[in-house]
């Protein structure tokens, strides 16, 4: 599915499990929301990015922490752990 933005090169993902669900209400994804991803935005830090992990088949959407020069891969829920992303995966695209 190609975005409606200006980059071509967008395209959509569904959420798969309950990571990215915030209890505390604010902005959540649910399993089985839609995400659109644009693969030609500049990451920063508190964005919400979708990464593959070199050891992973799959892509993950989490929230992207910048601490120093250590990355870390982030759920809205926080009952799940960060996972750090430095030379051991990809930044696939910002979610919008």
């Amino acid at each position: 599915m190609k975005s409606q933005g200006k980059h071509e090169g967008g395209f959509a993902l569904r959420v798969k499990g309950d990571s990215m669900e915030n209890p505390s209400g604010k902005k959540s994804y649910p399993r089985g929301a839609v995400i659109v991803v644009d693969p030609e935005l500049s990451y920063s830090s508190n964005l919400l990015v979708v990464a593959r992990l070199d050891d992973s088949k799959e892509a993950t959407f989490k929230q992207l922490v910048i601490d120093d020069e250590q990355k870390y891969l982030k759920p809205l829920d926080s009952q799940y752990s960060a996972t750090a992303i430095n030379d051991n995966g990809t930044i696939i695209g910002v979610a919008r």
